[in-house]
């Protein structure tokens, strides 16, 4: 089956274009189901057009820090591993803090 989205330069040999395409396939899936719920039409075609292009024209860059925002393991690996670094950071500093509902 052709892949209709080139897999972008600079993540070539990081991760597989089968990858790239879940990838593309899961984050469109994420906003197309946000934003239904807020009650906007849209198509998941759509969504993997616009990321797919953000992507290109980020070259892996970073928009805020400027810096190489891509490992060398998968996109989704990544930026889960971000997450739980962040998330260990904050409850160190949070730790003995009462939560307000």
């Amino acid at each position: 089956m052709p892949k209709k989205h080139t897999m972008p330069p600079f993540l070539e040999g990081t991760i597989t274009a089968d990858a790239y395409e879940r990838w593309l396939l899961r984050k469109a899936r994420a906003h197309v189901k946000r934003d239904r719920g807020r009650g906007h039409k849209c198509t998941g075609a759509q969504y993997r057009e616009a990321i797919h292009a953000a992507v290109i024209l980020s070259e892996g860059k970073d928009a805020y820090t400027g810096r190489n925002s891509i490992g060398p393991c998968s996109a989704s690996t990544t930026m889960r591993n971000r997450s739980r670094a962040v998330m260990d950071t904050r409850r160190g500093s949070r730790s003995c803090r009462p939560w307000i509902m």
